[in-house]
């Protein structure tokens, strides 16, 4: 799923190593399998080249829309039927275009264009990518419709129901989450003021219920942005103090200044990996360790040859990089919502509080094209050696 973030960036997998029968089977198994199988498909490189069972895709992206939106089974074998059929008609539809291609032109009108000419240049202009964004595009909503036929009491399905879009949180590909609220031993607990205190015996809320407890089970995530250790550069200042962490805001880094989320200025021969400004929320961690590590060695080992010993970057090269990533988050998702990625809520603007610049949130590829290709600047224009 992760090599799907970016379509481009994803390697090794290509649609014809998934299989028609394959394809099949993924489908029938239901939505979930489907759509890891679709995004194999679309995040390989050479996706736009597999014309041939773009038809095959298209009709995983329906079925997986239809089965998300209705949060249903399907019937196995009724999905078996349909992308055999599916790839019945694509192949038709093959043979269909051999055979015009081997026939002669038709004549063509005085003054009108030929249309079988035109019809060939539309659909070869239009890619695989196109479609399936069209596809995807065209899709209805389903948080709301699913969590309304999910949960049979309204009032609870209305609490369950999210006030931000989709993917401005880490999704959830589960069936029967929703589903458990209507079951007898399981209670929703409503409260804004949250926890406010744990005892021996349980945990009271906000409205000074107190509820008595055997397991405390904590689903509060991670904590990101935050700096656990001092770490100190040149002159004595802190990492924290860089990053704009302090008490008042609990040590979060809602200003790191970075070069690639890998250098910091004053201080020399410091990396991070995985860093603040790095990565976006979609990013396949895996395959940007994988980059990030092979580009630290590859640069001690040019630094060790040329006799050099320290390195950090130019300050105009980490306010150019910070400014990049600060507009990157503009009108994206992630900003209309309360997630760990920035540590910023939808309210921040009305508030005026102020908005983390923690992220890099373009595409994996462009991130690599900065970082390794050079694209505002080579190591040397960017970085200083002594």
């Amino acid at each position: 799923v992760a090599h799907a973030a970016d379509p481009r960036a994803a390697t090794g997998v290509i649609l014809d190593d998934v299989g028609e029968n394959d394809a099949a089977d993924a489908a029938a198994d239901g939505p979930d399998n489907a759509l890891l199988l679709l995004l194999r498909c679309a995040g390989s490189p050479s996706f736009a080249q597999h014309v041939a069972n773009l038809e095959l895709t298209l009709h995983l992206v329906e079925y997986v829309l239809k089965s998300c939106n209705a949060m249903r089974g399907v019937d196995a074998a009724a999905v078996k039927e349909d992308v055999a059929h599916a790839e019945k008609k694509r192949k038709e539809k093959e043979k269909s275009a051999a055979e015009a291609a081997d026939a002669p032109p038709s004549p063509r009108k005085e003054g009108g264009p030929d249309k079988r000419h035109k019809a060939r240049c539309t659909k070869k202009t239009q890619t695989p990518y196109d479609r399936v964004a069209l596809a995807l595009a065209n899709a209805p909503p389903t948080t709301l419709s699913s969590i309304q036929s999910d949960v049979d009491d309204p009032e609870i399905a209305k609490l369950l129901t999210p006030d931000y879009p989709f993917w401005c949180k880490r999704v959830l590909f589960i069936d029967d989450y929703y589903t458990s609220f209507n079951k007898k031993n399981v209670t929703l607990v409503h409260d804004d003021g949250g926890v406010v205190s744990v005892d021996e015996t349980g945990l009271t809320i906000a409205q000074g219920k107190h509820f008595q407890c055997d397991v405390i089970i904590y689903a509060t995530g991670f904590d990101s942005n935050f700096i656990p250790f001092p770490i100190y550069g040149r002159n004595g200042i802190s990492l924290a103090e860089k990053f704009g962490a302090n008490e008042t805001n609990r040590f979060q880094m809602m200003r790191p200044q970075s070069l690639w989320g890998i250098h910091v200025d004053e201080m020399p021969n410091f990396y991070m990996m995985i860093g603040p400004q790095s990565l976006n929320p979609l990013t396949n961690v895996t395959l940007l360790c994988e980059e990030q590590a092979k580009y630290i060695a590859e640069l001690l080992s040019k630094m060790d040859q040329a006799g050099h010993s320290r390195v950090e970057p130019l300050k105009d090269a980490v306010k150019h990089w910070s400014d990049l990533c600060l507009a990157s988050a503009n009108e994206k998702v992630w900003l209309r919502c309360n997630n760990w990625y920035l540590k910023t809520t939808k309210t921040d603007a009305s508030l005026e509080t102020e908005r983390s610049s923690g992220m890099w949130m373009e595409t994996y590829e462009d991130y690599l094209d900065h970082m390794l290709r050079g694209k505002a600047g080579t190591q040397d224009e960017l970085l200083e050696f002594t």
